[in-house]
């Protein structure tokens, strides 16, 4: 009686991948595809906070233009602070105020940015008289503040110009 056995060639060359292979390639595939995913979303949290700071700078240039601008009415700004809807020294006025027109217009600016509050303090010591500006904002990547002292000479008449305006971006 003669036995048969399962006769393996061994010295065959197979065609085609094995089951580990193609697992072994889809666990590198997939720490590739998740290593460029949390790249995207790192550069994406750093273009907005980006887009925070270059928004802030704009605030703080065009308030520090607008309080220039204002000089002889500058003692009206101190004590202004957005976050809280403080404007001590600005009259209520109706028809609005230059203050109070430019105290809403700096409200709505800063509240495009997340926890953003824009503080206006005058030291009416020096002259010219020295206002402090700070803009604060809170985002994913930490707390930033932006602080701006201006020297602001009362003499400077007082004209409207438009291109002092915030957007309303």
């Amino acid at each position: 009686m003669r036995l048969y056995f399962l006769k393996t060639n061994w010295t065959k060359e197979e065609n085609g991948f094995t089951l580990i292979e193609i697992f072994g390639v889809m666990i590198i595939v997939t720490f590739g595809l998740l290593a460029l995913l949390s790249m995207k979303v790192s550069a994406l949290r750093k273009a907005n906070d980006s887009e925070h700071t270059i928004l802030a700078n704009r605030i703080v240039q065009k308030v520090s233009a607008r309080i220039q601008e204002n000089g002889a009415n500058v003692q009206l700004y101190d004590g202004m602070q957005t976050a809280a809807n403080l404007k001590t020294n600005c009259p209520e006025q109706n028809p609005l105020s230059t203050c109070d027109e430019d105290f809403k217009e700096w409200q709505n600016a800063v509240s495009a940015l997340p926890k953003g509050d824009l503080s206006i303090a005058l030291d009416s010591k020096q002259s010219p008289q020295k206002v402090d500006l700070k803009l604060s904002w809170q985002d994913q990547a930490g707390s930033h503040k932006l602080q701006l002292p201006i020297h602001v000479n009362e003499s400077i008449p007082q004209k409207e110009d438009s291109s002092l305006r915030l957007d309303p971006k």
